[in-house]
């Protein structure tokens, strides 16, 4: 039950991660407007880090805090970079620097949100 409720969600999300990343061309409703594709990888990310915080917290490592808090977002770094280096060799895709520091950003506010929620209530 812990698999599901907890670590499924992570997997499921990085897998519609995956997939978006495999469309030459992703239709967007969404208006132009300066940034725009950097908020959709901030918001992106954002909700990856936060499902990433809430599954490794049932990991139960031995680890001190801020190695776990470095682990965590080192694991989401490198899964945002591998997003960008997946979107290379997508046709009609790119992959880049800024794309990535965007993913980054998201996901530190994914996982400092969580963090904060989790040690407010100290149940995720």
């Amino acid at each position: 039950m812990i698999f599901i409720r907890y670590h499924l969600p992570v997997i499921v999300y990085a897998g519609l991660i995956f997939l978006a990343s495999s469309i030459s061309t992703i239709p967007s409703e969404l208006p132009e407007f300066s940034f725009r594709d950097k908020i959709i990888h901030i918001t992106e990310f954002m909700i990856f880090g936060s499902l990433i915080w809430r599954s490794a917290k049932r990991w139960n490592l031995e680890i001190k805090s801020n190695r776990f808090k470095t682990l965590v977002f080192v694991i989401g770094a490198i899964y945002a970079a591998s997003d960008e280096i997946h979107q290379l060799y997508v046709p009609g895709r790119n992959g880049n620097f800024y794309d990535w520091l965007a993913d980054i950003i998201g996901l530190a506010i994914g996982l400092i949100t969580a963090y904060i929620f989790y040690n407010k209530r100290k149940v995720c």
